[in-house]
């Protein structure tokens, strides 16, 4: 948003206003059930503040710690871990401490709430309530309005420290402030810069710098001139690296032209990333600038951002909007008011209705009275410190340890969660990429089971020595007069039981998110409550009746399920079981392993341990089973509408049909995807795919390839139909498919933490490659995917096109009988990308070791690896057969492209005078006509339109300046004048209508050349073009067989994703 042109302010403040609206709703409600119950004598309106109060200096806190951190998931851990820690804090106050230090202590938002529900209880036991006139009453040093003001600072507070942080902070977007930018003269002394003026042409300022710039045609030097261009002059960027400078852009210049797309090419690393980055304002050039509009690129990047749109590289849109709500957003956002909202909306999901077009549109000392005076430790210690006061003491410490011990703990789980759902998320799925490897569920779960018990560990051993170092009497048996030698050894089995539960009952929770980020607070939130709430109300059952104690005591058996709760109770009771001997109620010594202590926890943590373990895999393992999983994901049943099937299509199917495939490696017979919705991802699919053939698989996005690769590898269910690979069903055989097999999934199913070498080494293990030979194996792998120079980098440090080459060479290992390639070449450059060429080439079609699979946008890859094309389009497969064959089939003709030579300036300058005499500064909107009647033709005055191929430049110019330049206007006329006697040459030259232009672009135009063979000969078209071509100023032309890239793009335009005519495309 903020590269559209919204300022960080605005995004803020729709952040507060946005839960400023929700906490207003909310906290209505909670002072209406006050009133009802928890605060029934004080005022509702004061309870409403109290709470509002609060909830904003909450919000305000929130926008602080994001200022703090990149990632979301590490912020909200964070800021809710140090959020509760501050809450206790007001646990180190008493009723004597000053209303001095209670006040300072209400900087910290929890610590006001909990001393404002302090005060709020104590006046509601008085039956009196909280109200206007008792609010600055003081009791324990400390008043309620003091807490309410307190709040209300918070929020400034934390908003300003906020706002503060959020521009010196680094981050891994944007620029950054000076860290004394406020009290800097500059920083409020801002002046508009005005819009930067240049006389010089920079194109012709590149030309000089560089022979090999083509130079372009009148209409876009009038572009350069009039600021309508994107100018880059000599922009450069570096980055400080360990080692010293890396120059990631040496001082690049170039013209980007209005009305036309230019493309950076460049191998990974070459710069392109970073020179996008500096001119959408991402990151600060380190010299160098760019202008647009007369407005620079380094003193006017708010202004630019007006007119500014970018694709990410990676989806950003909002997963709780809906395409026609994005669209609106962002209109809204690039200032479309009204109805211009409405058509400009439904215009855009006519053109596109896939995720990637919505940004084509918007774009101390440990003594705790060391250095204190007589008078405090009175207070701290107004009795002799006797035995007894030491041991309650210890009683009492033990009894809040237990509770804080409970609390840290709720924390561990969440460190697990996170990387299960992670590993099965469709954006990464390494669970998936590891059993097709051929990793068992069994193994899968132990190799986890055991990691985590070695990170349980770390907690661990902290907590027991944290015990005994600080003596806790209850746990350590050290001055307890209850407790015997057993107690320590038993609160250390507790422990270790403990971490042999917790850790597959995190497990079996993860089956219930989705979300790697939000599953980590989830978790949190949830062992909080199994933990400390339900020990907390379990303690309170067992004093208040015995009802309420009978009644307990059948909950535990429940409650005992929950391992967390299972810890807290066990030391619970222990520390209970110490401070009511001390209290004189039992003098008996009984052994913590007693049923009554701990030995119903330690019985249960046992249990809990094996039978999580057991559902855990229980259900991985049931759902692998296809009826079972198919019960419970049951696909819709639809029929599809009648269809014509292609020749070829239908012979294929027939094949396969009769058993002519059985031998084939691959076999898909009328395989179906039917998702919830009622979408047809697959239709009915038939093919066979014999040994060592690679198989280029077609089709536009949604058009089913990716689906089908996921049900042949076993991800997904078929709604209906057969799959074999290797002679093996892919739905009963599971075990013995994912032997045979290789895969590169569409998303990198890669460790962040792992490097290139430790994934390769990992896979080939896994694989079955003997330990002799995995040096070697690994070594030629990185060669040949050209990855040395990357062997010991971490995978979550790659760039896009490394992580697609480590993703194919994992696919690789061991030479798999059969490999499916799902867009492998996305973000490689094309050294890379030659190099995969040469391996898959080399196991495939020269070896003939394996069968490959391969999904592609690239039409060139595609030709020079596959020996049979399907291409697929809206789950059906259209055609089929080798790249000649579908080129001769479906691609009749010849294309020719022309380029003409644009008029020079003495030929413009002398038409001029000898059509206008030189008399003409401008030629106004009413002086068109009569100006194209002096040059011969009064109708192509029609031609100067926004949708025309050429005239579109002279429209633009008319709408903006109100008149048209007349050697803009004699350039475009000629150039019109030399176009059509082009047309009229080779329409004389192939026969009439046997010359189709098929696209315009300036002076370059594509054209479909039909006829009888013996005219479209090669040696024939050439001789007629170059007979007449100086005469036809044809600077340059190409001839060719219609492409693979044509044939596919004519039958994507048949699924509904694909619809509309870019200008100069002829309907």
């Amino acid at each position: 948003m903020k590269i559209l042109g919204v300022q960080e302010n605005t995004i803020i403040w729709a952040w507060y206003i946005t839960y400023t609206i929700i906490f207003f709703i909310g906290c209505i409600l909670q002072a209406l059930a006050s009133k009802a119950g928890l605060f029934e004598n004080s005022d509702p309106i004061i309870i409403f503040f109290f709470f509002f109060l609060f909830g904003l200096s909450v919000l305000a806190y929130g926008f602080l710690v994001s200022t703090w951190f990149s990632r979301s998931r590490t912020g909200a851990f964070a800021g809710m871990v140090v959020f509760f820690f501050m809450y206790f804090v007001s646990a180190g106050f008493s009723s004597s401490s000053s209303k001095a230090s209670k006040t300072i202590a209400c900087f910290l938002s929890p610590v006001a709430l909990s001393f404002g529900v302090q005060s709020l209880a104590n006046v509601e036991a008085t039956g009196v309530g909280m109200h206007r006139g008792n609010a600055r009453t003081v009791a324990d040093n400390f008043s309620f309005d003091i807490s309410l003001a307190m709040m209300l600072i918070d929020t400034i507070l934390y908003t300003l420290l906020g706002l503060y942080f959020e521009r010196v902070i680094p981050k891994e977007y944007g620029t950054t402030e000076k860290w004394y930018f406020p009290v800097s003269p500059s920083y409020w002394r801002k002046k508009a810069s005005p819009k930067v003026k240049d006389s010089t042409s920079p194109q012709e300022a590149i030309i000089n710098i560089n022979p090999n710039v083509e130079p372009v045609g009148s209409e876009l030097q009038q572009q350069e001139r009039n600021g309508e261009a994107l100018v880059i002059h000599n922009i450069k960027k570096e980055f400080v690296v360990p080692g010293g400078i890396k120059k990631a852009v040496r001082g690049v210049s170039l013209v980007m032209y209005k009305d036309q797309i230019t493309c950076l090419l460049g191998h990974n690393g070459a710069g392109k990333t970073t020179l996008i980055s500096m001119l959408t304002g991402v990151i600060a050039p380190t010299d160098g600038d760019a202008y647009f509009r007369g407005y620079s690129l380094n003193r006017n990047m708010r202004e630019i951002r007006q007119s500014l749109g970018l694709c990410f590289q990676h989806d950003v849109l909002y997963a709780d909007l809906t395409v026609e709500e994005h669209l609106i957003f962002f209109a809204r956002v690039k200032g479309y008011k009204g109805k211009e909202v409405a058509d400009v909306v439904s215009t855009k999901i006519r053109e596109a209705l896939m995720d990637q077009t919505i940004y084509r549109f918007m774009a101390a000392d440990g003594d705790p009275n060391a250095n204190a005076d007589v008078t405090l430790k009175v207070n701290t210690f107004p009795l002799p410190y006797t035995a007894t006061t030491k041991a309650l003491f210890g009683s009492f410490l033990s009894f809040t340890a237990c509770l804080f011990i409970v609390i840290a703990f709720a924390f561990y789980p969440a460190s697990i969660v996170v990387f299960l759902v992670k590993e099965k998320q469709p954006e990464h799925n390494s669970k998936h990429q590891q059993l097709v490897s051929g990793v068992s569920l069994p193994a899968f779960w132990l190799a986890n089971y055991i990691w985590d018990l070695l990170t349980y560990s770390i907690p661990f051993f902290a907590a027991i020595i944290m015990i005994q170092a600080f003596d806790i009497s209850a746990f350590t048996g050290n001055g307890c007069s209850v407790c015997t030698s057993e107690t320590y050894p038993a609160v250390v089995l507790m422990f270790i039981l403990f971490g042999f539960a917790i850790s597959p009952f995190t497990y079996v929770m993860s089956y219930f998110f989705r979300d790697h980020a939000s599953s980590q607070t989830y978790t949190i939130m949830a062992n909080f409550v199994l933990g400390v709430v339900l020990m907390v109300v379990s303690f309170v059952l067992d004093v208040i009746s015995e009802s309420s104690k009978d009644a307990n005591k059948v909950l535990k058996y429940f409650w005992r399920l929950s391992p967390l709760y299972c810890l807290g109770s066990g030391l619970l009771n222990q520390s209970i079981k110490e401070i009511t001997a001390n209290f004189g109620f039992s003098s008996t010594k009984p052994s913590p392993f007693d049923m009554d202590l701990m030995g119903w926890e330690m019985l249960y943590l046992a249990f809990d341990a094996a039978f999580f373990f057991v559902v855990a895999v229980g259900i991985d393992f049931l759902m692998s089973f296809p009826k079972i999983r198919a019960a419970v994901f049951k696909d819709p049943q639809i029929k599809d509408a009648p269809y014509e099937e292609d020749e070829d299509v239908r012979l294929e199917a027939e094949r396969v049909a009769k058993g002519g495939a059985d031998n084939d490696a691959v076999v898909v017979k009328n395989l179906r995807k039917v998702y919830k919705g009622n979408k047809v991802a697959v239709r009915n699919l038939s093919f066979g795919l014999p040994k060592g053939e690679c198989f280029g698989y077609l089709g536009i996005n949604g058009a089913g390839k990716t689906t089908t690769m996921k049900m042949m590898t076993g991800d997904i269910l078929p709604t209906s139909g057969v799959g074999k690979l290797g002679g093996f069903d892919i739905l009963s055989q599971q075990l013995e498919v994912r032997r045979l097999i290789g895969y590169c999934p569409q998303f990198d199913a890669l460790f962040e933490l792992l490097s290139v070498r430790e994934h390769l080494e990992l896979f080939a293990r896994i694989k079955g490659v003997p330990s002799r030979d995995l040096e070697q194996v690994v070594k030629d792998l990185m060669h040949q995917m050209n990855l040395d120079d990357f062997e010991n980098k971490l995978a979550g440090t790659l760039s896009g096109g490394n992580k697609r080459k480590l993703s194919v060479a994992i696919a690789m290992i061991g030479s798999p009988p059969i490999i499916f390639l799902d867009e492998p070449s996305t973000g490689m450059d094309p050294v890379s990308r030659r190099f995969m060429w040469n391996v898959i080439a080399n196991i495939s079609t020269q070896k003939k070791e394996s069968t490959i699979i391969l999904t592609t946008h690239s039409m060139e890859e595609c030709e020079a690896l596959c020996t049979r094309v399907g291409i697929m389009v809206g789950g059906r497969l259209r055609c089929l057969g080798s790249v000649q064959h579908l080129k001769n089939r479906h691609g009749d003709g010849l294309m020719m492209e022309v380029k003409l030579d644009a008029p020079s300036s003495s030929e413009i300058e002398a038409r001029m005078q000898a059509v206008l005499g030189g008399s003409t500064s401008t030629i106004s909107k009413d002086q068109l006509r009569g100006t194209a009647e002096k040059f011969g033709n009064a109708a192509w005055v029609d031609k100067i339109d926004a949708k025309h191929a050429t005239g579109y430049a002279l429209a633009t110019a008319l709408e903006r300046d109100g008149s048209i330049r007349p050697q803009l206007f004699c350039a475009w006329w000629m150039g019109e004048e030399r176009f059509l006697k082009l047309d009229a040459f080779l329409q004389q030259c192939f026969g009439s209508g046997h010359a189709k232009i098929l696209e315009r672009q300036n002076e370059m135009c594509r054209y479909k050349l039909v006829g009888d063979a013996q005219m479209l000969r090669l040696s024939n078209v050439f001789r007629l073009v170059e007979s007449g071509k100086t005469e036809h100023h044809i600077r340059e032309y190409a001839v060719s067989q219609t492409t693979l890239e044509q044939i596919f793009n004519n039958f994507a335009a048949q699924q509904n994703e694909e619809k509309g005519v870019a200008r100069g495309l002829a309907n």
